[in-house]
């Protein structure tokens, strides 16, 4: 996938949480779309912030050479239609 096919999917509306799967077999969870930002070969995606102040704390430097797939997350009490 390249960085603009990844942004057109951080920018629906509604935002629909991605499962992002790696060429190592490591997966990365987007929960929120300001949680990524997307550069012409790297995605950097927070793993983790503190819950009370939202305050990124650990963020992962995944390059777009090595992402294999995009899943879309459904959301409580929906279903994501992959077809």
């Amino acid at each position: 996938m390249n960085a603009p096919e990844l942004t057109k999917h951080l920018r629906e509306q509604p935002f629909i949480p991605l499962r992002l799967h790696m060429s190592d077999g490591s997966s990365f969870d987007i929960r929120h779309p300001e949680n990524a930002i997307v550069t012409t070969h790297t995605i950097y995606v927070v793993t983790h912030e503190d819950p009370k102040t939202g305050v990124a704390e650990d963020v992962q430097w995944l390059s777009l050479r090595q992402l294999v797939r995009v899943e879309q997350q459904a959301k409580a009490g929906t279903e994501v239609d992959n077809g």
